[in-house]
């Protein structure tokens, strides 16, 4: 793969006289700056059940996709990395690292596990965590929806998948009023404690493995279909009318302002936001599926939820109706309802995307995509994501342009050996730095992760933590990786200085393509 390097043109005046230079800005991150790291409730918390004898079971379709052994090695998740029980040790260490925030779920399959049969302990026991956050100095934000849904919204079995998620779909459809309910019955026991809600988590990382990927094993969620045009869209249709709904509830019925900005709900999505390099720049249909992907991945929620247009054969055009397209669950157009529902944007990078476009072979209007077949030259992530902090650049003031506020609320690095997840933080934070200083409305970073997970599809091999846990031993104990003194230390400096550039960037390629 051909690599364009951008050109860069000074324009210098030289004016008659010899002025004063402007005093330089201060480098680094303002003084209110968010830090903190980011995790999902089941990753760290598993199907850990304190009290197996209360009658609720906690089951989620994530357990049900272990049980059939669609995770590598067959692995399934019991504690996760034992957060349940350890949460209040564990923002010890994310408040010893200076963090300031962090961003945790809510279980949405603990607190419902049957069709409007509430769990009232796990609730309290969210409100306990909230509490110990606060108690350690950690301002929380919370995540609904992180892929994982009671059975009786998503049984991913292989004889008869329940799957209301997809379809019927609609501003009115089974599976929106019933996230909205759990949304309302959430946020009238945690308003007090949270004002930032990320109420969606990259729902196209979804739609792509649970109904376009197919398959039980690999990079597939459940419920694990192929090419499932419709469920795919049906999908896409009910989480953005979740999102809203969600969002007028928690405005309506979260009225404490914690930090007394004067608002105290504070809607936004985490989005997945990748760079979409065509794999040849030289090639038309690279570039144009490029450009496709763009507009499907990072922009068309963005359309919906800002302005209340919906595109769901992503064609950027909000005419098609049912009846024109049978993958359609519903006609596209303004929804006056979405409009609005983002007070802020959450952005999740972890490299860029390189696209192949393949219009034989285009399913649906939908390009084929490669993400493996890199230069080998290029550094990867364990997970075989090019490493690219200039891409992290290039999304910052993509997004810029929307005018919200945005905060990062994902990034991080699979390095099983913690090798160079250090460097991967520093120069990402540099890049993020540079887009602050040109400008770009970032309020906080949340790493991902504070300790290792399980990380979905991939189980307990990929890891990702500041801090190793060690998933051999019962009592899941921690250690301090490198990686967490590099992020102290730019903590501590609230900037990335040449002196932490010199610590911790080191020599950019190897011959293996790591870095």
């Amino acid at each position: 793969m051909r690599v364009l390097l951008p050109c860069l043109f000074l324009l210098v005046a030289c004016p008659s006289t010899v002025e004063e230079p402007p005093p330089a800005e201060a480098p680094g991150f303002p003084d209110d700056f968010l830090w903190g790291t980011a995790s999902a409730a089941w990753q760290a918390e598993g199907d850990y059940d304190p009290d197996p004898s209360d009658g609720f079971a906690v089951r989620s379709n994530w357990t049900v996709w272990t049980e059939r052994g669609c995770v590598i090695d067959a692995q399934t998740n019991p504690a996760g990395a034992g957060f349940y029980t350890k949460y209040a040790d564990d923002f010890a260490l994310a408040a010893g690292l200076g963090n300031n925030t962090v961003r945790l779920t809510i279980d949405w399959a603990r607190v419902e596990p049957e069709n409007d049969v509430w769990n009232e302990a796990e609730v309290a026991h969210y409100v306990e965590v909230l509490q110990a956050a606060h108690d350690a100095g950690l301002t929380p934000m919370v995540t609904f929806w992180h892929w994982v849904m009671p059975t009786w919204v998503q049984n991913p079995t292989e004889v008869d998948p329940l799957d209301t998620l997809a379809a019927p779909a609609g501003p009115d459809s089974f599976w929106v009023q019933e996230f909205e309910e759990f949304v309302r019955h959430v946020a009238a026991e945690v308003g007090e404690y949270v004002d930032l809600y990320s109420i969606l988590n990259e729902p196209f990382s979804v739609i792509s493995a649970g109904y376009l990927l197919g398959g039980c094993g690999s990079e597939a969620f459940p419920p694990g279909r192929t090419l499932d045009l419709r469920g795919a869209r049906g999908t896409a249709a009910n989480l953005l009318f979740g999102h809203a709904a969600a969002c007028h509830a928690l405005r309506e019925l979260d009225v404490t302002d914690i930090d007394g900005d004067g608002s105290a709900a504070l809607c936004g999505m985490a989005a997945t936001n990748n760079v979409m390099r065509p794999a040849d720049a030289y090639n038309d249909d690279d570039v144009s599926g490029a450009a496709k992907m763009d507009w499907i991945y990072n922009h068309s929620f963005m359309a919906a939820l800002m302005d209340g247009d919906v595109d769901l054969d992503f064609d950027q055009a909000f005419t098609t109706t049912a009846a024109d397209n049978p993958d359609l669950p519903i006609d596209e157009g303004r929804y006056p309802q979405l409009a609005g529902t983002l007070d802020w944007h959450g952005l999740n990078y972890y490299g860029p995307i390189s696209v192949v476009g393949l219009p034989a072979s285009s399913i649906g209007g939908l390009p084929s995509i490669d993400v493996a077949d890199y230069d080998p030259s290029l550094p990867h992530s364990s997970l075989g994501f090019a490493i690219d902090a200039g891409g992290f650049g290039e999304v910052l003031d993509a997004f810029a342009v929307y005018g919200l506020p945005i905060y990062i609320t994902e990034n991080g690095l699979g390095d099983p050996e913690d090798a160079d997840r250090a460097m991967f933080l520093v120069e990402h934070l540099d890049q993020l730095q540079a887009a602050i200083g040109r400008g770009v409305d970032v309020r906080g970073y949340y790493h991902w992760s504070l300790t290792d997970n399980f990380e979905w599809a991939h189980g307990f091999h990929q890891r990702f933590g500041l801090y190793r846990v060690d998933f051999e031993d019962p009592a899941l104990p921690r250690t301090r990786n490198g990686s967490a003194d590099a992020y102290q230390q730019v903590i501590e400096a609230n900037a990335i200085t040449d002196d932490l550039r010199s610590a911790w960037i080191k020599e950019r390629y190897s011959s293996d393509g790591r870095l």
